[in-house]
């Protein structure tokens, strides 16, 4: 592990042996600034001499890594590990589905990142479309410039990477089966979304003293990496005259930095952090105005509250139309904010005078709670059953590797529709015949 912050101490392990490798000057500057969350950083081969020699002779047994790019995979091959596990922190994306032989269907199966539910116009599914492919292209582009860099360090006879990523043994995703759209899937992906959950517990005597101001209390939250205190004015001003509009509703609002103004609002109370888990479980809360990030919508949907989702990026936009899909949440586009923010202020009217958005969510919390094995014990079996057994070529699809033309039947359907399109001309031809040939012996029996 590299030392790449300063700000961090802690590993998030106490069992696990860590290797610590010095970061470069330059990460170490960009992870003490502001600019954290657009670096990308890379190192080369030859600065890490060392610690592939000490990472060989540890002989593993399990690789469990992010399918984010493929270099980890080949490590694979490089320390000869008999087995590993992809890791994905959203539901299953789009190229990870197509290395392992899952069929993608956007005619019904939205994208990873489209905006779209499963019943779509024909712009909907042609844009799906573009999208799903465009994933699958645009990974095999990255796998092959990747691979060929590995080739060049250990020789021609290094596997391709798309052919290691395929031979996973399982893919544990942060999805939740009770929320996702149904979509073909395969016996490698174990869906394990809540694994860290915490219970909900009593609220410190501040939160709760706010909690028991209104009946109908509202949480606000974009997350760690949009920060509120970032947003233009415009639509922050667009937010508060939402929340003005309803004097007998506490709104609690994740806001990162100190602002006077806000003060003037009797009914907002901001925190630069919240209780988040405890504050959403509390009686009173009605409603969670989020930005749709996969583990914001597990926990709550896991305590049985509605959302009004406010898609920024990546899978936030897809996670919104699951919520819409199965009635605990709407979903009200971000550019509502820099308007007049009707649509947020009809969302929020729409949940406190439906029940059946709040009845919703509480069934599918009940639902939750009662499956069969928890996102734990699914974790630690599959990894310990990876650990013993390794790869699984048995669970390999054969249509993964199967020709365009055999895995969509075109060498079956081709003959028929020509055998079709033969027998059709040659009736057209033969009842053309006929008809000039009566045509041709009436005229003559005319002329005659």
């Amino acid at each position: 592990m590299p030392k790449t912050s300063p700000d961090v101490n802690i590993t998030g392990t106490k069992y696990a042996k860590v290797i610590f490798t010095p970061g470069s000057q330059e990460s170490l500057q960009l992870f003490g600034s502001e600019t954290f969350t657009k670096m990308l950083w890379e190192a080369n081969f030859g600065l890490l001499t060392m610690v592939q020699k000490v990472l060989k002779n540890e002989k593993y047994d399990l690789l469990i890594t992010e399918l984010f790019d493929a270099c980890a995979f080949g490590l694979v091959e490089v320390f000869q590990i008999p087995a590993h596990i992809i890791i994905c922190p959203s539901t299953l994306l789009d190229h990870i589905a197509n290395l392992i032989g899952i069929p993608l269907f956007p005619s019904y199966v939205p994208s990873s990142m489209a905006p779209f539910m499963d019943q779509m116009s024909y712009k909907e599914r042609f844009v799906n479309f573009l999208m799903t492919e465009g994933s699958k292209l645009l990974y095999i582009g990255l796998t092959d410039a990747e691979t060929k860099l590995f080739k060049e360090f250990y020789g021609d006879v290094f596997p391709d990477l798309r052919e290691i990523i395929a031979q996973t043994t399982f893919v544990l995703t942060n999805a939740e089966p009770l929320l996702d759209f149904p979509r073909p899937i395969s016996q490698k992906v174990i869906q394990i979304a809540g694994l860290s959950e915490p219970e909900v517990k009593p609220l410190e005597k501040k939160w709760k003293k706010i909690m028991s101001r209104t009946e109908k209390v509202v949480l606000v939250s974009f997350g760690s990496i949009v920060r509120s205190c970032d947003m233009p004015p415009k639509a922050k001003n667009v937010m508060l005259h939402v929340f003005s509009a309803f004097p007998d509703v506490t709104f609690i609002w994740k806001y990162e930095c100190d602002d006077l103004s806000l003060t003037e609002y009797k009914n907002v109370f901001i925190g630069k952090w919240l209780p988040q888990n405890d504050i959403i479980g509390h009686r009173n809360l009605k409603v969670f105005i989020t930005h749709g990030g996969m583990n914001s919508i597990v926990e709550t949907t896991s305590i049985g509250k509605p959302v009004i989702a406010v898609p920024f990026f990546a899978d936030q936009f897809r996670n919104g139309m699951m919520m819409k899909r199965i009635g605990v949440g709407l979903v009200v586009p971000k550019t509502d904010l820099f308007n007049q923010g009707s649509q947020l202020l009809e969302a929020l009217k729409e949940v406190f005078s439906n029940d059946s958005y709040k009845k919703s969510a509480e069934e599918l919390a009940r639902m939750i709670k009662k499956k069969p094995m928890s996102s734990k014990e699914l974790l630690i079996k599959h990894v310990e059953f990876a650990a013993e057994f390794g790869r699984l070529p048995l669970w390999d699809p054969a249509g993964r590797t199967m020709p365009f033309y055999k895995y969509y039947l075109l060498d079956i359907f081709m003959p028929i529709i020509l055998a079709m399109l033969l027998i059709f001309i040659l009736t057209f031809y033969y009842a053309y015949r006929m008809v000039a040939k009566m045509t041709f012996t009436r005229q003559k029996f005319k002329t005659d």
